[in-house]
């Protein structure tokens, strides 16, 4: 994993931010037979729009974190920072609100680095948790983060252009943060 990289993402990033989001939600959801197509091609037409992006990028709300391979895009996380849910009793949380990696990266150990990543920048934050919602049905996505330290703390519902859909919230402590 010696060319395995991650940097804060720019601007300059926000084009391939949007291809890798859009195409990495297609191909995760996409084929699901639940899943309304139209309302896939429309949130996702929203969430991954490159001005949107742009945006987030120049906010200090939000940190993507750009993972490289070679070089090359291998994927990314969005975290917002001070993101509060009902279901995590945090002072300072964090939240994973995206992180993907593209399919041929997979199983390859850079999904925990990018996870481990997301950490070290919690804790750069003074964050005492960290937070993540993630599809009741994504059983892949569910054991990574389970062996990455996550447990489920509750669920909540995400809306996907209309349609709503059941997630579980996972939580990993961060910092003990005394009050």
């Amino acid at each position: 994993m010696a060319d395995f990289e991650i940097r804060i993402g720019t601007v300059d990033d926000a084009a391939m931010l949007s291809k890798i989001g859009a195409d990495t939600f297609w191909e995760t959801y996409g084929g699901d037979p639940e899943a309304d197509k139209s309302d896939l091609r429309k949130y996702i037409g929203r969430a991954y729009d490159e001005e949107r992006i742009r945006v987030e990028l120049q906010d200090e709300g939000f940190r993507y974190l750009v993972a490289e391979m070679d070089g090359q895009p291998a994927g990314y996380a969005r975290l917002r920072i001070g993101s509060f849910i009902e279901n995590v009793d945090a002072e300072r949380p964090l939240e994973i609100s995206r992180i993907y990696l593209l399919s041929e990266f997979q199983g390859s150990g850079r999904g925990r680095a990018l996870i481990e990543r997301c950490v070290e920048e919690a804790e750069r934050y003074f964050c005492d948790k960290i937070w993540l919602s993630v599809w009741k049905h994504n059983e892949k996505a569910i054991g990574f983060y389970e062996k990455a330290g996550f447990e489920k703390a509750g669920t909540t519902t995400f809306d996907m252009a209309g349609t709503e859909h059941e997630d579980f919230v996972m939580e990993k402590a961060v910092l003990d943060i005394e009050t």
